[in-house]
């Protein structure tokens, strides 16, 4: 089957679950012998080629991405502009995002298309502009008026209308992200099958020898070490997981959080550091390769997911939990769904820094390791390869 995916974010280009999910089920619908080709945007970053090949698949970036958001908004659409010749010749064409879907369900006829529904653009476009004004201290959207940001808004719920209205089948991550479905499209709802994301349990795996790991990356036999792995905007919760662990550190004498990521929000982040007094608690690594975050997650004691809003599912938290690193994480979107079944102790009783100061300090001080074997066992349901049986199955079915 010959497939076309676009989407205006790829992972490794970008560091997100969207991104991460997007490029997880095009490598393998490829290893399982489809002709697959990715269309996506190239993120700013010129090292990154035009036409590029992961295993089987062939991946094409179009442009130069900016970080604005009306001339980014017209490189997304290129994405489906130039992915438009490729996608008239597909038995399938994929969509991840809104712009690139809006324009390729305009140029590609009677291509079916299944589209990946992440979440909803224009609430998470509200709720960062709830959020800009009173959190952002420095990057674009401080900049902005709020009445281009509201009519952008409006011109964002018109692409996402469009973008469900065409797709001839929906694909959901969670039950959370099918009750947005819900709210915004209820008529969509009997195109949608929720199949949830995977995680490759063969990359992510246990440690045999954890200390070792840990002295090597430089952490004391008697810290906590606390990891918390997150793009770097408002709803990702990081100021309020700092003030939590500024809440607890005086009283857990080693406790360390390490913060991987980047993103707009950071220099907001590194005010809540240099506020609390926690330099040297508190370090963020910026974005790193592959490699490194595997020692991290194998080497700390928790993973923390502060999320505030939004969490359409969590490959961060499969993948902690595929290491065996237990993850505590807030009510935010769909983590109880995958945590408590697990344990509900894993879940937060809120989002702000108190709650995740409670949910934190539950786990320090207790032997993990019951814990880590479990994790290991729960993340295994979750394989690659049992999901993409199921995402397989679906494409097949929409291509007719």
């Amino acid at each position: 089957m010959r497939i076309v995916v676009a989407s205006d974010q790829w992972y490794p280009d970008t560091f997100g679950g969207s991104e991460r999910m997007a490029r997880e089920t095009a490598v393998r619908l490829a290893e399982r012998g489809h002709d697959v080709t990715a269309w996506t945007l190239r993120n700013g970053r010129a090292d990154l080629p035009s036409r590029q090949h992961d295993g089987a698949l062939l991946v094409r970036r179009f442009g130069n991405a900016r970080r604005r958001v009306l001339p980014r908004t017209v490189g997304m659409l290129g994405v489906g502009l130039h992915a438009a010749p490729d996608a008239r010749r597909a038995d399938l064409v994929i969509t991840h995002h809104t712009w690139p879907s809006v324009t390729l369900g305009l140029a590609t006829g009677d291509v079916p298309i299944l589209h990946q529904f992440h979440g909803s653009a224009i609430l998470e476009w509200r709720y960062a502009g709830m959020n800009a004004s009173r959190q952002l201290s420095s990057g674009p959207l401080r900049a902005v008026r709020p009445a281009v940001f509201a009519a952008y808004g409006r011109v964002l719920a018109a692409g996402e209308r469009r973008t469900v209205r065409q797709a001839t089948a929906i694909t959901a991550l969670s039950e959370f992200s099918r009750s947005l479905l819900a709210r915004q499209h209820p008529a969509a709802l009997d195109r949608l099958t929720v199949i949830p994301g995977g995680v490759d349990t063969a990359r992510f795996h246990p440690e045999p020898d954890r200390s070792a790991l840990r002295r090597r990356l430089g952490f004391g036999a008697h810290e906590t070490v606390v990891l918390g792995v997150r793009r770097m905007v408002p709803r990702m919760g990081l100021p309020e997981l700092v003030r939590a662990v500024a809440r607890l550190a005086p009283r857990h004498e080693g406790l360390r959080l390490v913060l991987v990521g980047d993103g707009l929000y950071r220099p907001t982040v590194e005010d809540e550091v240099r506020r609390a007094r926690l330099n040297g608690v508190v370090r963020l690594t910026g974005r790193i390769d592959d490699e490194a975050l595997d020692d991290l997650y194998r080497a700390a004691d928790l993973v923390a997911l502060p999320t505030q809003a939004y969490e359409g599912f969590g490959m961060v938290t499969l993948e902690a939990l595929a290491c065996g690193t237990p993850v505590v994480g807030t009510p935010a979107g769909a983590t109880p769904e995958i945590l408590a079944p697990l344990d509900p102790g894993l879940v937060m009783t809120g989002t702000d820094d108190e709650a995740i100061a409670v949910g934190l300090e539950r786990w320090l001080g207790v032997d993990l390791e019951p814990m880590r074997a479990r994790a290991r066992e729960h993340a295994l349901t979750y394989d690659w390869d049992r999901v993409m049986d199921r995402f397989e199955a679906l494409c097949l079915r929409v291509a007719g």
